[in-house]
């Protein structure tokens, strides 16, 4: 499945777009993104004149049809070269991270014998009857012998890692283009499924908010993991990733954005004594709370 998005390169694009007129030019960015969405388009004028609303001539159709090559399948469709390499790109880079998150995430439950944080309720001393405020509960006990399976370990929950509020799942929804399209044109009726019903705003939403999760977790893991190498503990490299974070709902720049201007910043000598030193002054455990904004979907934007 393709991203939403795709590797575009101004300078590339408008160098080899030079000599196209207006309406081949307006065609082939239509074609494109047709191409990355569907994996090809086809070979065939009047089947791309109507994608891209462009009365295509022969001479447009020569044009264009020299930037796209035969694809290897039994229908007549054809590919951007150019385009299926920046394609096989994102898709290594995204396998990656999937992989290294899965690997930190692997790698921080192992650490704790198997029992997040040490112990199910998170108890520092893992006292077995104990609240997750590290308040021991006294309760009565009744034994049973039962075969016990030990538990899946959830996303997400190595020793201080937070995890991403709803509000601001669909604030980063609707800071994307094309979820926040989808999304209004659904609100207006103008979103419909194969079979041309109208498709709720709310079950766009759901989905978005389910891919830029699972999205920002990946990221979040990989950051932790990478924080982790360079000297932090985990719950450290968490409460820096979530600082990180919330500067970015607020503004700044994504998390990876700021963990890489700090690693590629020759002045810094020893990166986990200046995380440390922000975590101490700036980064608590109740830092990060994010400027609330309104939407037009689910309240919160």
């Amino acid at each position: 499945m393709a991203t939403p998005w795709f590797p575009m390169y101004p300078t590339d694009f408008l160098v080899s777009t030079a000599t196209m007129s207006p309406v081949q030019g307006w065609a082939y960015t239509q074609l494109l993104m047709y191409a990355w969405t569907n994996g090809g388009i086809p070979d065939d004028r009047e089947q791309c004149a109507a994608l891209t609303r462009c009365p295509l001539s022969e001479t447009d159709w020569a044009v264009l049809r020299g930037r796209f090559e035969p694809m290897a399948t039994p229908m007549a469709t054809l590919c951007n070269p150019r385009m299926e390499r920046e394609r096989e790109r994102v898709k290594e880079r995204h396998d990656a991270a999937s992989e290294a998150g899965r690997r930190g995430a692997k790698a921080r439950w192992e650490r704790g014998n198997g029992v997040a944080n040490g112990h199910p309720n998170g108890h520092p001393n893992g006292h077995p009857n104990s609240h997750p405020n590290g308040e021991t509960i006294a309760t009565t006990t009744t034994t049973t012998t039962t075969k016990q399976t030990p538990p899946t370990p959830p996303r997400g929950t190595g020793a201080g890692v937070v995890d991403i509020k709803d509000s601001e799942l669909k604030r980063l929804v609707m800071r994307e283009p094309a979820w926040r399209t989808r999304i209004e044109r659904a609100e207006a009726g103008d979103w419909f499924d194969e079979d041309k019903r109208p498709i709720e705003p709310a079950a766009i939403l759901a989905t978005a908010m389910h891919f830029v999760r699972e999205r920002t977790l990946n990221e979040r893991d990989t950051i932790i993991e990478r924080v982790t190498d360079k000297g932090l503990s985990e719950g450290e490299a968490a409460q820096l990733w979530r600082g990180w974070f919330v500067e970015h709902m607020n503004g700044g720049p994504p998390p990876g954005t700021a963990m890489r201007n700090d690693l590629n910043d020759k002045s810094i000598r020893n990166h986990a004594s200046v995380w440390r030193a922000r975590l101490s002054g700036k980064y608590t455990p109740d830092h990060g709370e994010v400027t609330q904004g309104a939407s037009s979907v689910g309240g919160d934007g």
